[in-house]
């Protein structure tokens, strides 16, 4: 496949109805997912039969096709998926676009032609990130959709030096959270964003004080007179979110994004929108204006419906051929000429002609080319005048010859021979020593002798050597602000902390970069031994493993650093950049102690660091009385949020002496886990 000297339009395909209206609205690139392992599992989706007749037609159209397999995956369920990989980069699928390191590791060693995008799944906004991506064989990363104007130029900047592209999307919903660390839909309904199945909840009413109702929906995203700009920082790809959507729906934003500078946004906001369009995040300008839910009550006209369907009616002709046609030796001959792709189609020998052929006829007939993927030209005519040349036999020729270039530019000749076995472990026998993270100096109880490390925040390095016991600092889980993570890191160093809590893959290299040792947490989202080893090869020298698997998948994840889990406390729900809160009252009055409330009462608090804002789970975790739980791991963690010094005291003692509950609580997913 070639490549593009214009901005790639790369639109979603849920099916393959969908499909056809993206390349017939002018789409260079479509992104599409199989029956099994992809973030939209409900949609329609593609089998490989279907998938290998996609990429057929697609190519025909000189458009590429990107396969989502952008999941975590267990153990259990990578060889399916490395399998599943294989399959679909022999029927000619120009790149995947994964989420899991595991995955992309394996399928980097055992293919290495394949092209690797790493998804938006990987929280990629902040250009540290890029020499470990380099490393790993990634040649595109789909940018996280809360970043700024300044931060996406920085990012290309920096990209551009180790030959990554970038894609971002410029259409479609836009998450509250940041895409790869929502837990809402998991921990509220056993249904993981991580996994393929969000349910949405947060759709639903969430109430901050003086709020709109719906603090946690946001307008969708439109960047599409952007476009241009974009493409001059260094941007390659802009992508429209909706696989879940309509025909009509991606139409009209390829269409849209295709002429950047006069972007219809009527007929997008008749087709879907959320109380219409925002650019907050890419401009700065956060807050309410951003939130907007959708009136389910509301259809699109049959006006524009009509306008959009006329846009994918028919096939779109768009790649320019040469036609030359010729006479040898008494028989009529044809060749077209795409780019470095040559075709000829011989006709059988020729009557005399009574009458001089019509040569306007010919070119006419030669010209018309509806119905493929080619235009005419160039149509050069040089033939024997004195032989008759039936328009049917030209008709002929022109269909053979057209269908012989499109068999030439999309044949594949690909081979592959791939072969992975997972490698597991038992853990089940070890006994866990406690630990825990404390997000304030004031909860930390006077005596820790029953826990073996503890994490506070790293702003509190100068408290560090106060302890009996190691600390680790916790580092802020976005890294939009590098120069800060990096002066936390320093003061960590300095204050004696044993490591740093990574959840974002920026932390490691800028870890790596002082010399501090890490330990991977939860947000990098762990669920197999391939994801494992690859951070330990990087140097993490401890895990805290995810809260969606249940335990036992945890416990087989092989690799040879100590891991623990969360075994108490408010799960985080949400990783946020526009903070809920803020959408009904100021910081002022919030004092960074904010609640959301949901519509049967549930208090959900909030908290902020860093400019990024974290919301909690109404009720905390618990397992003390649950060891079959947590044995099997080398620590059981203690996550206090909001709890006071007192209550901090009794949970540790609790744990000790695996006391039941006394108060309300969840078993979260470890029992449960997700779909």
């Amino acid at each position: 496949m070639e490549f593009f000297n214009h901005p790639e339009i790369l639109a979603p395909a849920g099916s393959y109805e969908t499909l056809l209206a993206a390349v017939r609205a002018g789409a260079d690139a479509v992104y599409l997912g199989l029956e099994q392992f992809n973030a939209r599992r409900g949609a329609k989706n593609f089998t490989l039969l279907e998938l290998a007749d996609a990429v057929r037609y697609c190519h025909t159209y000189n458009v590429r096709v990107y396969l989502t397999l952008n999941i975590s995956l267990t153990d259990k369920e990578l060889p399916s998926a490395v399998d599943l990989a294989e399959k679909a980069y022999l029927a000619g699928v120009d790149a995947f676009i994964v989420a899991d390191l595991g995955l992309a590791k394996i399928l980097r060693g055992q293919i290495p032609e394949i092209r690797l995008h790493g998804s938006t799944q990987l929280t990629v906004h902040s250009p540290s990130a890029l020499p470990i991506l380099k490393e790993m064989g990634f040649s595109r990363i789909v940018l996280s959709r809360e970043m700024s104007k300044g931060e996406i130029a920085e990012f290309c900047r920096i990209a551009k030096e180790y030959g990554i592209e970038t894609e971002v999307f410029v259409h479609g919903a836009l998450c509250m959270c940041m895409s790869g660390q929502c837990y809402l839909s998991a921990l509220l309904g056993s249904r993981s964003g991580n996994r393929g199945l969000c349910a949405a909840p947060c759709r639903l009413p969430f109430s901050a004080q003086n709020g709109t109702g719906h603090d946690l929906s946001l307008k969708d995203l439109s960047l599409i007179s952007f476009i241009d700009e974009m493409y001059k920082m260094g941007v390659t790809s802009f992508k429209i979110e909706g696989r879940m959507k309509r025909p009509e729906y991606t139409a009209a934003a390829v269409a849209a994004a295709r002429n950047s500078g006069e972007a219809d946004n009527a007929t997008l906001s008749d087709i879907f929108s959320r109380s219409g369009f925002t650019d907050g995040y890419y401009l700065s300008a956060l807050g309410r204006n951003m939130f907007g839910t959708k009136d389910d009550g509301v259809t699109p006209s049959s006006a524009t419906l009509n306008s959009v369907h006329s846009i994918y009616r028919t096939e779109r002709q768009k790649l320019g051929v040469d036609i030359l046609f010729e006479t040898e030796n008494g028989a009529p001959k044809l060749t077209l000429t795409c780019g470095d792709y040559t075709a000829a189609a011989y006709g059988p020998p020729l009557e005399p002609a009574k009458n001089p052929p019509d040569l306007g006829k010919i070119k006419a007939k030669l010209s018309s080319l509806g119905g493929t993927a080619y235009y005419a030209e160039k149509v050069e005519i040089n033939i024997d005048e004195t032989l008759f040349i039936p328009l049917s036999v030209v008709t002929a020729l022109k269909t053979e010859a057209c269908d012989t270039l499109t068999a030439k530019r999309t044949e594949i000749n690909r081979v592959s021979s791939v072969s992975y076995t997972p490698e597991t472990t038992d853990r089940r026998h070890k006994v866990p020593r406690l630990a825990a993270r404390f997000c304030d100096i004031n909860q930390i109880p006077a005596d820790l002798s029953a826990l073996e490390f503890i994490i506070l925040p790293a702003s509190f390095s100068d408290c560090f050597g106060r302890f009996s016991v190691p600390v680790v600092a916790e580092l802020p889980r976005a890294a939009g602000d590098e120069k800060l993570i990096k002066t936390l890191i320093k003061k960590a160093k300095t204050g004696g902390a044993a490591a740093a809590l990574v959840g974002n893959l920026s932390h490691i290299e800028l870890c790596k970069g002082e010399d501090l040792p890490f330990m991977t947490s939860f947000g990098l989202n762990i669920f197999n031994t391939e994801t494992c080893k690859t951070y330990e090869s990087l140097g993490a020298k401890a895990h805290l493993l995810p809260f969606e698997p249940t335990a036992n998948i945890l416990k087989s994840i092989g690799g040879k650093k100590p891991r623990g889990i969360i075994a108490y406390g408010r799960l985080p729900l949400m990783l946020t950049r526009n903070c809920p809160i803020k959408n009904g009252t100021d910081c002022g009055h919030c004092d960074k102690q904010g609640v959301l409330t949901d519509r049967t009462g549930a208090k959900f608090p909030v908290r902020c660091n860093a400019g990024f804002s974290e919301i909690f789970n109404s009720v905390p975790l618990y397992l003390a009385d649950k060891p079959e739980i947590t044995d099997g791991f080398d620590f059981s963690l203690l996550f206090f949020t909001t709890e006071t010094e007192a209550a901090t005291e009794s949970i540790i003692t609790a744990y000790k002496e695996h006391l039941a509950p006394e108060f309300p609580f969840t078993r979260g997913l470890y029992i449960r886990g997700v779909e």
